[in-house]
This record gives structure tokens, sequence and C-alpha cells, in this order.
């Protein structure tokens, strides 16, 4: 596959348990039919539980989002944004994840499911499973009839810590 992102998500703590937060991204994910996405996002974060162990924040914002496809016409404009991150250390070495994402517009719904599992190998070493599940409405190629709206990845990475 060839999928390229690249976003930045500065935080803001407002009050105890709120923060104001900003996105900004790019990605580029030829066989998700998409050239080119960004999107312009600002809102307010709300941390709903946290302990010694994890936390449970919620993300609810607007903005903008400009998505050139490979096939088909390009789909810009305002958007809606959720969001909610679930976060727990299981043991002293290993960590559980578990995200949602969500921008919808006009022209275009795009729904972000993530889990995974960190193990703690070493003091500056990590290892992380993850699996998503990516779905982007309205950007299926009509050519192929096999193209689906909807994506996985599963993901292996190895966390240098510095």
């Amino acid at each position: 596959a060839e999928r390229y992102t690249i976003g930045y998500q500065p935080r803001y703590q407002w009050k105890d348990k709120t923060y104001i937060f900003g996105i900004l991204d790019w990605e580029k994910d030829k066989p998700a039919n998409i050239k080119s996405a960004t999107r312009q996002i600002i809102g307010v974060g709300h941390t709903f539980w946290q302990s010694d162990t994890g936390f449970f924040n919620g993300e609810i914002g607007f903005g903008n989002k400009n998505l050139s496809p490979v096939f088909g016409d390009d789909l810009d404009g305002g958007i809606g944004y959720v969001g909610f991150n679930f976060y727990n250390r299981l043991t002293d070495t290993t960590t559980f994840n578990a995200d949602m994402k969500s921008d919808f517009g006009s022209d275009n719904t795009f729904t972000e499911i993530g889990l995974g599992l960190t193990f703690k190998v070493s003091d500056k070493m990590s290892v992380k499973l993850s699996h998503f599940l990516r779905n982007n409405t309205d950007l299926a190629n009509p050519t192929n009839p096999l193209d689906a709206d909807t994506d996985t990845v599963t993901t292996f990475n190895l966390v240098f810590g510095l």
C-alpha cells in the first residue's frame, strides 16, 4: 500500500478537565482513492475519566476539509468533528488504547476506529500492534467493481524512547 500522512494536534488546557485543540493534517492514500486530503479543525475536548492507569477523552469541533480523489470530483467544504480516546495501562509492561475519530460534511464522512496493544520490551523500546478500520464515503473508484469505501490497516511498530 502507498499511504502517507502527517498531522499536528496542539492542545491548550483551558480548565481542569477541559481543553481547546486544533488539528492540521495531510494525507495521500492512492489505494483508498485519495490523491490529497487536508483538514483544519478547531474544537474543545473533555476528560471524562482519568486515573493513575488511564483516561477517556471526548472531543468535538468544526473546520474545513479539502479532498482530491484519484477518481472523481473534489470534495471540499465545512465539516464537523467528533473523537474519543481510551487509554489504559493493563500491567507495568502492557497498555491498551481504543480511538474513534469522525469528520462529517455534506459531501463526505470519514470514520476511523483503532485498537492497539503496546508491550514494553525495555526502558527505551516498546512494540505496538494496532488495527484500524477506516471508512470514507463516496470515494469508491467507479471503474473498479471490487473497490470499497472501507479499508483495514494492521500495523506492527517498534517504538523507541529518547
